[in-house]
C-alpha cells in the first residue's frame, strides 16, 4: 500500500464538483428568495 497522496486530477474533479454543487445550490436559494 503506497502512501502517495490523491491524484491531482482526482482533487480537481472533487473541487469541481463540489463547487459546482454550491453554486446549484445557492442559485437555487435565490431564486426560492426571488
Amino acid at each position: 500500500m503506497n502512501m502517495l497522496p490523491a491524484p491531482p486530477i482526482f482533487l480537481f474533479s472533487v473541487t469541481l464538483i463540489s463547487s459546482s454543487l454550491m453554486a446549484i445550490s445557492s442559485s437555487n436559494w435565490m431564486f426560492l428568495w426571488v
